[in-house]
């Protein structure tokens, strides 16, 4: 009896040593959208002028944040996710693409979160039928040694942009 425990001791110690010493997580947005004037999006509806604003938290977990994106048709949104201060910063602007919503981020190191505060989208017109829906998706990207389909992490969201109603005179 006493071989029997002496050898489930020693196996357990065995697989318990061969396991990694921090676990791998893919990362995470965690985000609350509103409009400008503090309302949340009637469920997917926004009008031409409106500001969506995005309070975002980007979660790496046990590994450093390496590149963030927006993906979206421009000719319908117009960004603003990084203050200027924030771009100078935490992003490198040899590599991001500002223009494109695409930002590397500069060694931040394993385990630093960021908070936008807050990032913004402004419908700039709406598309040629108002059942088409525009498309919005945050791709965040680790550190963490994970298969494509876990990391980048992404968040989608749709939006209808319609005209502004014609006020009644």
């Amino acid at each position: 009896m006493r071989n029997c425990v002496l050898i489930l001791t020693i196996l357990t110690a065995v697989v318990f040593a061969a396991c990694k010493g921090s676990a791998v997580r893919s990362p995470e947005i965690i985000f609350n959208a509103t409009l400008l004037n503090g309302k949340v999006p009637a469920s997917d509806t926004v009008y031409v002028g409106d500001t969506v604003q995005f309070y975002m938290i980007l979660q790496p977990y046990y590994d450093r944040l390496t590149y963030f994106r927006a993906e979206f048709d421009h000719s319908y949104f117009k960004d603003s996710l990084f203050s200027d201060d924030d771009y100078k910063k935490l992003c490198d602007q040899s590599s991001s693409k500002r223009a494109e919503s695409y930002y590397v981020f500069n060694d931040l190191g394993n385990g630093t979160a960021l908070y936008l505060d807050p990032g913004k989208l402004i419908a700039k017109k709406s598309p040629d039928s108002e059942s088409k829906s525009v498309a919005v998706k945050f791709y965040l990207k680790s550190s963490a040694d994970l298969k494509d389909e876990y990391n980048p992490y992404y968040v989608k969201l749709s939006f209808k942009i319609l005209d502004k109603p014609k006020e009644k005179e």
